[in-house]
């Protein structure tokens, strides 16, 4: 798409300069209108190595992730820079080069990086893509929704996270007998929407309604009025009484509750 940018700068340096640093302008990303003049003053001038323009990016990348992944010794991290185009000529700089982020710039998947020269002056952005790679856990076989998973089932597979839009897990014993939500294919990544706690009561299913405390326990026969799994809570009606009654669920159709006044 042609902008006023963009017709400046084919205008002032040319369609082969302006294409320069990927070769296509949708990936492009300059920032060279106020270094126009100074490209046009030092056109004879020594030309900026383009492997010192990567090296600086892929220096400030290195420390940026590094300094956001280190709680985690299991990530390994990998840099590219975006092609420069050895058409490209930028006067060689006097002083070290400088780069820079975007405020709140993600260290994961792709990434621009501002680079200036503050002598003689030109500046551009480069894109580059910050691979994080992880083992993560993944299905080893095909399985149907509503399958309870088993230990042979996961395993831990390197993945770069940063394709990973939807989460993942990393601890495959947290999901051994826990069921799918939908079917699965071997070597696709789990992430927490994919299983769930089986369901240990269901709805309308007659259960041991268990009432407990100070040493007495006192048990009775309770129709559920809803399903839940291990830890949450449910409603149940007391068969002998009628009252409804909330609980949590305990194990396979037991459904527990406090002792009104135990502890008291």
């Amino acid at each position: 798409m042609r902008t006023p940018f963009t017709s400046f700068c084919k205008f002032a340096l040319g369609s082969t300069i302006c294409r320069a640093l990927y070769g296509t302008w949708p990936l492009a990303a300059l920032a060279l209108a106020a270094a126009v003049p100074a490209l046009a003053a030092h056109a004879n001038a020594p030309v900026q190595a383009l492997e010192g323009i990567a090296a600086a990016v892929t220096q400030r990348l290195q420390s940026e992730a590094a300094a956001r992944w280190q709680g985690d010794p299991q990530v390994e991290i990998e840099i590219s820079v975006g092609r420069l185009d050895e058409r490209l000529r930028l006067p060689v700089c006097g002083s070290p080069l400088e780069t820079e982020l975007a405020p709140g710039a993600r260290m994961i998947g792709p990434v621009a990086v501002g680079v200036r020269c503050t002598a003689p002056g030109w500046s551009l952005f480069v894109p580059a893509r910050v691979s994080v790679n992880r083992p993560v856990v993944v299905m080893t076989v095909s399985r149907a929704r509503g399958a309870t998973l088993r230990e042979t089932d996961l395993a831990l597979e390197r993945r770069d996270l940063g394709t990973l839009r939807a989460g993942y897990l990393t601890d495959p014993a947290e999901l051994v007998g826990m069921q799918l939500r939908r079917p699965l294919r071997a070597r696709a990544v789990l992430h927490a929407e994919l299983a769930e706690a089986p369901e240990l009561v269901s709805r309308g299913e007659r259960v041991v309604l268990e009432a407990a405390g100070g040493g007495i326990a006192v048990q009775v026969e309770g129709e559920a009025l809803a399903g839940g799994a291990l830890g949450q809570r449910v409603r149940v009606r007391n068969l002998a009484t009628r009252r409804i009654v909330e609980g949590k669920v305990a194990g396979s159709g037991l459904v527990q509750m406090g002792l009104p006044g135990a502890g008291r």
